[in-house]
């Protein structure tokens, strides 16, 4: 079908063997007994049920949003989606640099010259995710494209893979939500991060309230640093 076609045209700009995955990655999978993998086949499954974009964002920083976006998409890889990961934190870009990568290319700076999208894609051959870097190095606004084309670059990776996973800054009041409010509206889901150590419940449900009035339709939170249950 179409889907399928557009998918076997999309051609990675950039390859490499394998990406560097930090290895809290691991230390997540392992501390959550291995939910976080069998989260990998539960987005498969909400792939066929429509699921294309699923965004990580929380209500501060620091508090694992980026770590929980890089093992979701491992983890659906290995389950067996083809997998984007985009990095839509303009502010503090840090999915190439955790990667192991000196980031070649940054989205924003492709789509502001009206290049094909490909040209930003980043592949790794191992592990079948593709990645769609920032450039720490680039200032903000040598690159700024408008929300339009941020959200159809968005739209068109979401077509030619199975499942796109943004990692996205927080949504609060000390960040300017105007950057992400166009991407939005490309988002079937999201996921808030909440350190339960830092964050409040009247906090996170703010930033839900935020993403559910963008249009969002589901909405779920994540507790991060949950103190170990004793035996």
């Amino acid at each position: 079908d179409e889907a399928d076609q557009s998918t076997r045209q999309l051609e990675s700009a950039w390859e490499v063997d394998a990406f560097s995955w930090p290895e809290v990655c691991a230390q997540l999978d392992e501390a959550t007994g291995n939910k976080l993998r069998d989260s990998g086949e539960e987005l498969c499954v909400a792939t066929e049920d429509g699921l294309k974009v699923l965004a990580v964002t929380g209500t501060a920083r620091q508090e694992g949003r980026t770590t929980l976006a890089l093992s979701l998409a491992r983890n659906a890889a290995r389950a067996g989606s083809r997998v984007a990961l985009v990095d839509a934190d303009r502010v503090n870009p840090q999915l190439a640099f955790l990667l192991g990568l000196e980031a070649p290319c940054d989205w924003h700076a492709v789509v502001r010259e009206g290049l094909p999208i490909t040209e930003a894609a980043v592949a790794s051959l191992r592990d079948g995710v593709v990645l769609f870097p920032l450039d720490a190095t680039i200032d903000m606004a040598d690159c700024e494209c408008d929300g339009d084309s941020m959200s159809a670059a968005l739209g068109e990776i979401a077509r030619n893979f199975d499942l796109t996973i943004v990692d996205m800054p927080p949504i609060s009041p000390d960040e300017d939500a105007e950057r992400t409010s166009s991407l939005r509206r490309s988002i079937d889901m999201a996921v808030v991060v909440r350190d339960v150590q830092a964050s409040n419940e009247e906090q996170v449900m703010r930033t839900v309230a935020s993403l559910r009035s963008s249009g969002v339709g589901a909405v779920g939170i994540v507790e991060n640093f949950v103190e170990p249950i004793s035996e």
